[in-house]
């Protein structure tokens, strides 16, 4: 992933201030439990102009249980944490970051099985978005932990394609954020 450094500090498109706020924490909500969505509390933000980003280190007793997927309620004031449900325990930290946003033209979001393909959405101006994504991973055959299983990616190529190439097995939420 490029940060800002890596572009001179700037990027095209972007003028006048673009974070509102920016929340941030960690959870292990699913150590030592089978549990498999938890609903995380955070100060309220305007949905329409918020993402939710995550990372962790996928680890647990079999494959199907090491992908999570965050989704930021329209609530503005929770986001979800889902796994695969599975009777299997797993232990890891998810580091969370709610993001929101001034300046924001529009937002989309959804959720897609992913394998090799595409979905069409409203225009937007490709110079002048951010994309951010997460995985569910479904496999339950899955005993071990196998990079395509647990791998997708997700891309923007023209104003109106959002393409996905990874698992069958994964599901992966999506957010586009296009700033004005």
């Amino acid at each position: 992933m490029l940060g800002i450094q890596d572009h001179g500090g700037k990027f095209t498109g972007f003028t006048g201030k673009t974070v509102k706020s920016i929340q941030r924490g960690s959870i292990a909500p699913f150590n030592n439990t089978t549990v498999t969505t938890v609903t995380v509390p955070i100060t309220a933000v305007d949905f329409s102009k918020s993402i939710i980003r995550i990372s962790y280190n996928p680890v647990g007793t079999s494959g199907n249980t090491a992908a999570v997927y965050a989704r930021l309620l329209e609530t503005g004031n929770s986001f979800n944490l889902e796994r695969y449900a599975s009777t299997s325990v797993m232990s890891q930290t998810i580091y969370w970051e709610v993001i929101e946003f001034e300046n924001v033209k529009s937002k989309q979001s959804g959720f897609n099985g992913v394998s090799s393909g595409a979905a069409t959405i409203s225009a937007v101006d490709t110079s002048k978005c951010l994309l951010y994504f997460s995985q569910l991973n479904i496999n339950s055959a899955n005993t071990g932990f196998l990079a395509s299983e647990f791998s997708s990616a997700v891309y923007l190529s023209n104003s109106t394609t959002l393409n996905f190439i990874g698992s069958s097995t994964s599901l992966v939420g999506w957010q586009i954020i296009e700033f004005k």
